[in-house]
């Protein structure tokens, strides 16, 4: 990416090629320190005489011209794009003769992944996650949230993420804030709109940041009509968030987003597409449709979603009821497969932190 370069606006003698000063009585340059932090640059400035002194020095640490680029007899107007020199850490330019300053310095930098990674936000965000068995693991070694802590520096205010979890609701389920797998319910109750009156009953630290992970045992099925549907009513009037249909995945998205945004006014809720499975167990077409329906519903609401689904894991290394390259029984992650996870999903919540990136 290119950045805009600050500087130093240093008035006095200008340097020539030979190191010497050449008296110049009103003269300017511009001297950038630290420039080994940018691979190249565009420089933009005046020239001094035909040719003859330069209008870039690149200086080491010592202060030892490293190298001199001199402009054209032609022009008086000096323009173009540099390597950096590997020992280079200040860089000056011949700016105007007068009181203007018509001196532009663009520096190049490669920003990666790591780049990303290793600028942690300030310490004290927030999170809260909400999910099924895979991020039910939490913090422990396998939990993709602890990998996510890692990259992002949130603190973990609550997990309440539970084994087979669903999105929508099912035939006869209650919101008891009691959601477990395989109780006294039979897993009716076992849905994430449950989770969310587990927390509203409950006295938690409010969240800035909120994650949603879940989809991958009942599915999401969401059109865009289906999602128009849960909202507008025939005469394109708002229904009320108490008549919505929960048991479907539209109706069931707009409640739980819904009541975590009333809760939550201030927190970004970020919703994350189911992972892929062992192929035999999580059929690729199942995940797709999955990850497409959710982004129909996000763009529908003008919120976030993680397409997860890009991680980096697949299926077709995995093995059902056993270890594989990122799961240890063909859905629930090994160490690898949670890292895979926690650090691809940091990579999209850090861009909304504070960090200067």
């Amino acid at each position: 990416v290119w950045q805009n370069v600050s500087y130093n606006r240093v008035g006095g003698y200008v340097k020539a090629d030979w190191g010497e000063n050449v008296s110049h009585p009103v003269a300017y340059y511009a001297e950038v320190n630290n420039i080994d932090r940018y691979k190249k640059v565009k420089v933009k400035g005046y020239q001094y005489g035909l040719g003859v002194s330069s209008v870039c020095y690149f200086l080491d640490a010592f202060g030892t011209i490293i190298e001199a680029i001199k402009g054209e007899a032609e022009a008086a107007e000096f323009e173009t794009e540099l390597d950096v020199p590997e020992t280079a850490k200040t860089l000056i330019v011949n700016g105007e003769i007068y009181t203007s300053e018509p001196i532009t310095i663009k520096g190049y930098k490669e920003i990666g992944l790591q780049d990303i990674y290793n600028k942690l936000p300030p310490e004290g965000v927030k999170l809260m996650t909400f999910g099924d068995s895979i991020t039910e693991l939490g913090t422990t070694e396998r939990g993709w949230i602890r990998y996510f802590i890692e990259k992002t520096n949130c603190e973990l205010v609550a997990n309440f993420a539970v084994v087979g979890a669903w999105l929508k609701d099912k035939e006869g389920t209650v919101y008891d804030g009691n959601p477990v797998f395989n109780g006294a319910d039979d897993n009716v109750n076992n849905v994430l709109g449950n989770q969310i009156h587990k927390m509203l009953n409950g006295n938690y630290e409010t969240p800035d940041i909120i994650m949603v992970a879940v989809g991958s045992n009942d599915g999401i099925y969401i059109t865009k009509e289906e999602i128009k549907s849960v909202y507008f009513d025939e005469n394109n009037d708002l229904i009320p968030l108490e008549n919505v249909d929960r048991t479907t995945s539209a109706g069931a998205y707009r409640w739980c987003f819904e009541t975590l945004h009333n809760k939550f006014p201030d927190a970004i809720i970020f919703w994350c597409a189911p992972i892929m499975g062992y192929y035999k167990l999580r059929a690729p077409d199942f995940i797709v449709e999955c990850a497409e329906s959710l982004r129909i519903a996000t763009e529908f609401t003008g919120q976030i979603m993680i397409d997860t689904i890009r991680c980096g894991i697949t299926g077709i290394n995995e093995v059902e009821g056993a270890s594989g390259e990122y799961f240890v029984d063909g859905l629930h992650p090994n160490v690898k497969g949670a890292k895979k996870i926690g650090y691809y999903n940091a990579t999209k919540v850090i861009p909304f932190l504070d960090k200067g990136v």
